[in-house]
């Protein structure tokens, strides 16, 4: 039950939908803070993902932003600590044949 992370990096869509908003997905050479991997604009309406990183940790990134839209939308309030826990278990649901039979 792998993932092919290489695969999932090309489906990345220009926009994806969260309730009644449409998130743009934009990408960026670099961050000013060299540490930001990602970032979601909620004024805006956007997701932005930086260029170059491994298709695993782009993909681990864009999970994270979509949850933190999901987040906002739904005025769930989580905590940053609770995103990054839900990002993580994603990959689980990601693993072909592990929730959903093949």
């Amino acid at each position: 039950m792998s993932i092919s992370w290489k695969s999932l990096l090309t489906k990345i869509p220009a926009k994806v939908k969260f309730g009644k908003s449409t998130y743009e997905v934009l990408w960026v050479d670099a961050f000013p803070n060299e540490k930001t991997l990602g970032e979601t604009r909620f004024d805006v309406k956007q997701i932005v993902l930086k260029k170059d990183d491994s298709a695993k940790e782009t993909i681990h990134t864009y999970l994270h932003e979509c949850i933190h839209a999901l987040e906002f939308e739904y005025d769930a309030g989580l905590t940053e600590s609770q995103v990054v826990a839900l990002e993580k278990g994603i990959k689980d649901i990601l693993k072909k044949g592990n929730i959903f039979n093949d």
